[in-house]
């Protein structure tokens, strides 16, 4: 029987991914995030850092900007090569401090829920239910009130 070597770390980390439940893989991301120097936003800061704020972030193929006003509605516009487009939804802050949001066409209409992390004045969401995006966690920047006019 012929055999074929491979790096015992990429073995390894193909058997780890392989075998891995969403919540082990979910764990080993905020692992990973803390290890970063990402530190947890306490629960009494999430509500008032994202009542009547703007996210805006970008991946490889998209750029976009959501806005959270006061009365826990969001809209947001993407543009990537393929266009733009816009949508209008809803956010929660969960007794734990998770940030949810529910969007009426992005995401299918599914509550997706992230953990909100800080660093040097940035945000990173870890997903912790459902989806957001095509990321298990991304980045952000946030400024205060709603200088797109979403």
């Amino acid at each position: 029987m012929n055999y074929i070597q491979i790096g015992s770390g990429a073995l390894l980390i193909a058997v780890l991914a392989a075998c891995s439940t969403p919540a082990e893989q979910r764990e080993s991301l905020r692992t990973k995030t803390i290890s970063e120097g990402w530190e947890r936003v306490p629960t009494n800061e999430v509500q008032a850092l994202f009542s009547d704020a703007t996210l805006s972030g970008a991946t490889d193929k998209t750029q976009w900007s959501t806005y959270q006003s006061p009365d826990q509605t969001a809209r947001g516009i993407a543009k990537g090569s393929w266009g733009e487009e816009t949508d209008s939804g809803t956010y929660k802050i969960t007794a734990d401090g998770t940030w949810c949001r529910t969007w009426t066409k992005w995401g299918n209409g599914q509550e997706g829920c992230a953990e909100v992390y800080r660093k040097e004045g940035r945000l990173k969401m870890v997903v912790v239910s459902g989806k957001i995006g095509e990321l298990p966690s991304f980045e952000a920047d946030i400024e205060p009130g709603n200088p797109l006019a979403l």
